[in-house]
């Protein structure tokens, strides 16, 4: 087994470590009423990939690599077009041979494409202006646009598994 990596920042008061998300309080949970709906379907990411990544970002903490991280912060699902994901595909290879090029080493890219459909947001709740209170909008992974759509619906996540394939 590989040694526990303990981090200390000297702005925080609390120490880092691979596990201590699990200590954290969940800010901004998703209550789904059913909560098996999505149990049963295949894992997106296999675990050779996992460990092939796992093995860049060592490459990349070494020197060897650089990793360049690209995309929307949140993507629709209408967006999982060919041609859109190609056009931010393009953009992303670009930019990563113009900094492959600049730093003289290869530069693994991690595309946030095609899958990005869910983020937090600072409030659970926002006040529309007709004085109504309603759940965030959150993206379209955990609920709609439309203010009669916010509840967080299972389905969205079932939709949001089977968009980029």
């Amino acid at each position: 087994m590989v040694g526990t990596i303990i981090l200390f920042n000297a702005n925080c008061d609390s120490v880092w470590s691979p596990t201590s998300w699990k200590q954290k309080p969940v800010a901004q949970p998703t209550n789904h009423e059913d909560q098996e709906h999505l149990s049963g379907l295949p894992d997106l990411v296999s675990t050779q990939e996992i460990d092939q990544l796992s093995l860049l970002v060592v490459f990349a903490a070494r020197g060897q690599v650089f990793i360049m991280q690209g995309g929307d912060c949140a993507e629709a699902f209408s967006d999982v077009r060919p041609d859109i994901i190609k056009s931010k595909q393009d953009l992303l290879i670009a930019r990563s041979k113009y900094l492959s090029d600049g730093l003289g080493k290869p530069v693994v890219l991690i595309g946030r494409i095609a899958g990005q459909f869910s983020k937090p947001q600072t409030s659970c709740f926002e006040t529309l202006s007709c004085g109504e209170v309603v759940n965030t909008y959150r993206s379209d992974n955990v609920n709609g646009d439309d203010a009669i759509a916010r509840s967080a619906d299972p389905d969205r996540l079932y939709m949001g598994y089977h968009s980029p394939q």
